[in-house]
């Protein structure tokens, strides 16, 4: 155990939790730092930092969609969301909320999806995304804007 002592990463880490290392030797000296004030701090540390260590590099192609995931995810979402919510059909409104994402998209480079844009019926002051460029915006955010800018600065944190 005394080689990750000399690790620099390890001994910033012991520092930083003040943890005193290394334990002292010997099976019953080791059994008994591990359960002292100081070997429980340590574990603990260690636990919390393998806790949030684990998702990013030990299994990253576990917490990821693919491409051809998220768009079957995005299509089932735009299913439920029309049975559950009523979709302003005017042409004009899905015209403009379109035209304006794809001047917001224009500036933002490539994309991996086709975005689309929708408002639902809906008096709520809300506005959400879902995976495969799905944006949704409810009516009751859009009336109270008083300038498109405002409505503009919404859809840009949607897209992302």
């Amino acid at each position: 155990m005394n080689q990750f002592h000399k690790l620099p990463f390890f001994s910033l880490f012991c520092q930083f939790t003040f943890i005193k290392f290394p334990p002292p030797r010997g099976p019953l000296s080791l059994l008994t730092y591990c359960f002292s004030k100081t070997g429980k701090r340590l574990l603990l540390s260690l636990l919390i930092l393998l806790l949030v260590i684990e998702p990013f590099f030990l299994h990253p192609a576990s917490c990821a969609f693919s491409v051809k995931d998220e768009r079957e995810y995005g299509e089932k979402m735009l299913a439920v969301i029309r049975k559950e919510f009523n979709l302003v059909d005017e042409l004009d409104v899905i015209q403009y909320v379109n035209e304006l994402g794809d001047s917001v998209l224009a500036v933002a480079g490539s994309q991996y999806f086709d975005y689309k844009f929708y408002v639902i019926d809906n008096r709520a002051f809300n506005a959400f995304a879902t995976p495969s460029g799905l944006i949704f915006f409810h009516s009751g955010i859009i009336d109270p804007m008083d300038t498109e800018g405002e409505f503009v600065s919404v859809l840009a944190h949607e897209c992302g």
